[in-house]
């Protein structure tokens, strides 16, 4: 997760000796600014002087007002050097400027929150300095923290011999300035090329050093393939709230979120690439938010595909998009700000992934990171929107790609690919074969370039794309050899509606349903039922008879002595077997011990309808509605096990299915060939 602030939210006399620097989008102001606090009344006192940019965007006559926390109190106020009374010029919390202004003085403060106290994190958009909307900032801050504590903002600090922590300038523009000060453990380390840091609650040596060699590790990697890194250093902040933010030169990490032990190869990456992406480029609050999307590509989704995951990764995201969005919940990708549910997650975080893998397509991977470099080159510290990301790839390829972004930035929805038909023939020396595809979904048929994968009668595989563009398409390929089978997109490179034979029941879907019935095994276990009905609104505690669960779109079983053991039965996939004592999973036995518990999820026949059941196997109730909440955190997965030693799961897996309706077999005694290993974009 990362959290972003659209507010565009301190002696200067070294920047005010700097040009202004060009940016096309917003004006610029700049801060010089000097801060105090007292640690014995938590008292906190600062004093800005705000430098108003003309003719970097300003017109005389329409200055920008200024927003501050009515909790600060103004002692001080004058424009151009000459003194105004702050109450004529304070109206609900803003500051109006005069017309003609140039420069604005002010000192303010006031008691901090005791919430906030003493780990204070201030960022844009929480009025700690005066804020106006609408503009960029370059800023020196000077600090006088009390002793021992330690501070942290996004510039370059003026003097790395003295005091690197207490006074920062900033050249470049920003939305908006941060200021981190409390009493954390700081721990630095740095090379010739970069400087990390880790500021920590509590001290843990071992801890920070991971942070700081991950930092190392990733600055290196990213800068070597998208440009350099556009901040002096990069820092982790302990947070005692449980955040997963990304600022600029720093993240925000909860307490128990850094001692995930997965976070440093997944969130840490993630919060580190976003200030290239989001922190280094802008996003225009106006134009929808490209950052999600490609930050997510190239930090969690290119981690996966150096494991050769990246098939699992991709069928992963649209499971969830499918879950979460693609039924009612769905809108263009251009519309996309922030993420506030999963819905939205799926759309911007999913289909942006998926975009910018279907342009790697399009374009191979040597121009694909061209046009990376391009982009980020041309708007470093800049605003970008989509359409400025398509112009950069455009002038990097020397070709058009309006039609590309145009279907996939303003269409709901995805196609519906089918394999309609297949026949072959010889020919001459060789063999033909004879395609039939149809799409549907979204209305107007979708441009695609489809993959195709030809396994021949000898095991041999050859791909090809063909171009789809009409509702349905025949299409010949000529062959060496007859075919065993044809398979359309079988490594999903294509964002598209899953065929239900290949999409396997995952918990994502569990926690998609709108209504539910929660069943209990016993008297024992109905607390527990109620609780977990208490989730949702359309989630009820229920008998399990077959009248009550008519209208459910999920049910879900509580204990290990339940009727589940007749409903799940035999898998015929032989995935799992239900037995007295454990739970055979994918050839692999699990004792259903007093302190073990086993979730899993499919789709089962009930009577005579088809229902997506849980069933959270389990011998006592205790803990069963946080170990509920949990597994919302493995959405993408069919099982996990769980047992009361470790905070996680010990095993997890997915069902896996195949695509039938997107397959033709001509020979079922030739197997279906493995994936290639695939070759990581860096």
């Amino acid at each position: 997760m990362i959290f972003y602030f659209w507010s565009r939210h301190t002696f200067l006399s070294i920047l005010l000796l700097l040009p202004i620097i060009a940016t096309a989008d917003l004006p610029l102001l700049q801060h010089e600014m000097r801060v105090e606090f007292n640690i014995e009344n938590r008292l906190f006192q600062a004093q800005d002087r705000i430098v108003i940019h003309h003719g970097s965007g300003f017109a005389a006559s329409q200055l920008p007002d200024f927003s501050l926390n009515p909790r600060w109190g103004v002692t001080s106020l004058s424009f151009n050097g000459k003194p105004h009374a702050a109450q004529a010029q304070m109206q609900n919390g803003r500051i109006v400027v005069p017309t003609g202004t140039t420069e604005l003085n002010i000192v303010y403060g006031g008691e901090v929150d005791e919430s906030q106290w003493p780990y204070i994190v201030w960022l844009p958009g929480d009025g700690w300095y005066p804020e106006a909307e609408d503009h960029f900032v370059r800023f020196k801050l000077t600090l006088d923290a009390p002793r021992g504590w330690q501070a942290l903002s996004q510039g370059v600090p003026s003097d790395l011999s003295a005091n690197p922590q207490h006074s920062w300038f900033q050249s470049d523009p920003q939305q908006g300035i941060y200021l981190v000060v409390g009493p954390w453990h700081h721990y630095a380390a740095h090379n010739a090329a970069y400087r990390t840091g880790a500021m920590l609650i509590e001290q843990d040596e071992s801890l920070a050093g991971r942070y700081l060699d991950a930092a190392h590790k990733h600055l290196a990697l990213y800068s070597q393939a998208l440009g350099s890194y556009p901040y002096h250093s990069f820092t982790l902040v302990e947070n005692r709230r449980q955040t997963g933010w990304g600022m600029p030169a720093f993240t925000l990490l909860g307490s128990k979120v850094i001692r995930l032990p997965f976070i440093l190869d997944t969130s840490f990456p993630h919060e580190i690439l976003h200030n290239w992406w989001g922190n280094g480029v802008f996003v225009n609050p106006v134009a929808g938010n490209w950052s999600e999307g490609l930050t997510t590509y190239l930090s969690d989704y290119l981690a996966r595909e150096r494991r050769d995951e990246g098939r699992q990764y991709r069928l992963d995201t649209l499971i969830s998009w499918q879950d979460f969005a693609a039924r009612s919940a769905d809108f263009p990708l251009s519309r996309f700000v922030g993420r506030h549910d999963r819905a939205t997650q799926a759309v911007g975080y999913g289909k942006g992934m998926f975009l910018f893998h279907m342009l790697r397509n399009e374009l191979g991977d040597a121009l694909f990171l061209a046009g990376l470099r391009h982009f980020y080159a041309r708007f470093r510290f800049k605003q970008a929107s989509f359409a400025d990301v398509q112009r950069a790839f455009e002038q990097v390829c020397t070709c058009s790609l309006e039609a590309f972004f145009l279907q996939w930035l303003t269409r709901r929805g995805a196609p519906v690919l089918r394999l309609d038909s297949a026949l072959q023939e010889a020919l001459g020396n060789g063999h033909s074969l004879r395609i039939g595809i149809s799409q549907s979904g979204g209305g107007e048929p979708w441009n695609l370039r489809v993959p195709v994968r030809i396994v021949d009668i000898a095991g041999n595989v050859a791909m090809q794309s063909v171009q789809l563009s009409a509702a349905t398409a025949s299409f010949n390929i000529e062959l060496d050899a007859p075919a065993a089978r044809v398979d359309l997109d079988p490594e999903i490179a294509l964002f598209r509606t899953l065929d239900e034979s290949e999409k396997p029941t995952t918990f994502s879907k569990v926690f998609a349903a709108q209504q539910a019935s929660i069943v209990a095994a016993d008297d024992s276990f109905l607390q527990a039922a109620r609780a977990i009905a208490g989730l949702k609104p359309g989630w009820r505690v229920s008998t399990g008879n077959a009248e009550e669960l008519g209208t459910a779109d999920l049910v879900v079983l509580l204990g290990r002595e339940h009727a589940a053991s007749s409903w799940f039965g035999s898998s015929e996939r032989d995935r799992y077997a239900i037995k007295q004592d454990d739970i055979v999973l994918q050839g692999v036995t699990y004792p259903l011990g007093a302190h073990s518990v086993i979730a899993l999820v499919d789709t089962v026949n009930i009577g005579q309808a088809r229902k997506t059941v849980l069933w959270i196997a389990s011998r006592q109730s205790a803990g069963l509605p946080d170990l509920m909440r949990r597994l919302s955190h493995y959405g993408r997965f069919s099982y996990a096990v769980f047992n009361d030693v470790e905070n996680r799961a010990t095993s997890t897996g997915q069902w896996q299915g195949e695509a039938t309706s997107l397959s033709w077999v001509f020979d079922v005694s030739v197997p279906v060939p493995e994936a290639a290993p695939s070759i990581p974009l860096f």
